[in-house]
């Protein structure tokens, strides 16, 4: 399904509404992406740049620390990675987390740049959102998602690499403000402050709803209270008698560092995150941005 050309052109003076339409938008904005993905911070292994391909429905090459890894399907789907070796060339590892195309396929040079053939197989029970119409507004922006697609790209790392190619999660249960646009890179980008929000009563569904608590776009006390319930503190940091330490019961909050709000920036041709950054708070391995390099469009 190729994007619906809109009606009308996207405003030049972007409101809170217009960014959290971009945000739902991105499973219909293209169909393959090149870009530098470059964390701030983070975990061992995590902290130098990678860079990736995406193909939709299903398709995701990494390249890091010179091994080119492959996922295919949505989440725990199928893993591939390919090793460079004397004589030989290539050899293959591969990972099935459940039956997978990759069982069927080929090698091909790791080090040519660029996607993979493609492997025409389809992956059991999954609905690409590509093969659905949402509902639009008049300038193509998605107002309201249908239900049923599986929306999820391929993973790298974790969820927030899927959150960040499919940021649904800034569209609810998310304060935006000061929105503006401006160019970054060269490339037409909206940024905005985003808040996380808690829900207003148990159950209420109002709140803010990451696609993993663990892995958020919006690390804070909110994510960590969906985490690990109302005390927001990982067990290993409670102290004996489960009391969290700190001058506030919950322990969490500015108490405990975490950011309060960020800087988001959505690219306005793709719909995904290009930059996160904390505006206050300790947690700097929360911040990453992503060169673009090339897109293209849905097939």
């Amino acid at each position: 399904m190729s994007r619906m050309p809109s009606a009308s052109p996207l405003p030049s003076a972007p409101g809170p509404d217009d960014f959290r339409a971009l945000a739902r938008s991105s499973p219909w904005r293209f169909g393959t992406l090149h870009l530098t993905h470059r964390p701030c911070g983070g975990t061992a292994g995590e902290e130098e740049p990678v860079e990736a391909w995406l193909r939709r429905p299903g398709h995701l090459e990494v390249l890091a620390g010179g091994e080119r890894h492959v996922e295919t399907g949505v989440p725990c789907t199928g893993s591939v990675l390919y090793l460079e070796q004397p004589r030989s060339g290539l050899r293959r590892w591969l990972t099935p987390r459940r039956p997978s195309s990759l069982l069927r396929r080929g090698c091909w040079s790791a080090m040519t740049p660029g996607l993979a053939p493609r492997d025409e197989s389809p992956e059991p029970d999954t609905v690409p959102p590509q093969s659905v119409e949402p509902v639009r507004r008049p300038d193509g922006l998605v107002r309201e998602r249908p239900r049923g697609p599986d929306y999820d790209d391929p993973m790298w790392q974790n969820y927030r690499w899927v959150a960040m190619l499919d940021p649904v999660e800034l569209s609810h249960g998310v304060e935006v403000t000061d929105v503006h646009a401006r160019e970054r890179l060269g490339r037409l980008t909206w940024t905005a402050t985003c808040r996380a929000l808690p829900s207003s009563a148990e159950d209420a569904g109002d709140g803010y709803d990451p696609r993993c608590s663990c892995c958020p776009l919006l690390f804070g006390e909110v994510s960590q209270a969906l985490e690990f319930g109302a005390d927001g503190v990982p067990p290993e940091d409670m102290p004996a008698g489960g009391t969290p330490s700190g001058d506030t019961p919950s322990g969490a909050g500015e108490g405990a560092g975490y950011p309060s709000a960020y800087w988001v920036s959505l690219d306005v041709e793709t719909g995904i995150v290009v930059d996160v950054e904390p505006q206050d708070g300790d947690r700097s391995r929360t911040a990453f941005s992503n060169e673009i390099h090339e897109v293209g469009p849905l097939a």
